[in-house]
């Protein structure tokens, strides 16, 4: 029953993302961070909550996008880039994708299994981990490259299969 409801969530999730975002389903641009973060905001049923975490230099102070930056990197689930910037329009690449995915799986208390896999594209160092994670749970494809923009398909399609595979 538990899982259930977790699944559920997380394609609400998936859902939110196809009816908030414009032409995510046709999934030929890339999707970015603000909107990632937003859509999962949206769906952790959050209210009146306070900062708990410095602020970013390209984030409002105020704002659904200001409230859904506070509450990720409150939870540890998003990181800046560590020059005090978010990146709010910059596109999600598939490492970022796989650390967000990686990190909310913790947030929600799921099982994190990584299976001996290691991913053989290209992965900056700080998201090995994080790619490992993804392409052995299947959340991922393996690729040659980690480093490039996660197109609205891909991150469909990634959580779909974070729907199936790690929300346990």
């Amino acid at each position: 029953m538990k899982r259930m409801k977790l699944v559920s969530a997380a394609l609400a999730v998936l859902l939110a993302l196809i009816l908030c975002v414009p032409s995510f389903a046709a999934g030929k641009e890339p999707l970015t961070r603000g909107e990632f973060v937003s859509a999962l905001f949206e769906r952790s049923g959050v209210t009146g909550m306070e900062p708990k975490q410095a602020w970013f230099d390209d984030v409002e102070m105020h704002g659904d996008l200001a409230l859904a930056v506070r509450w990720a990197v409150g939870e540890g689930i998003v990181k800046g880039y560590g020059n005090g910037k978010f990146g709010p329009t910059d596109a999600v690449t598939l490492e970022q994708l796989a650390a967000i995915l990686n990190r909310y799986a913790v947030f929600k208390g799921y099982e994190i299994n990584v299976n001996g896999i290691a991913a053989a594209g290209e992965v900056s160092p700080w998201a090995v981990d994080n790619v490992n994670w993804a392409v052995a749970n299947g959340i991922l494809a393996d690729a040659s490259t980690y480093v490039i923009p996660a197109l609205r398909s891909q991150v469909a399609a990634a959580i779909h299969a974070f729907c199936v595979n790690a929300a346990k």
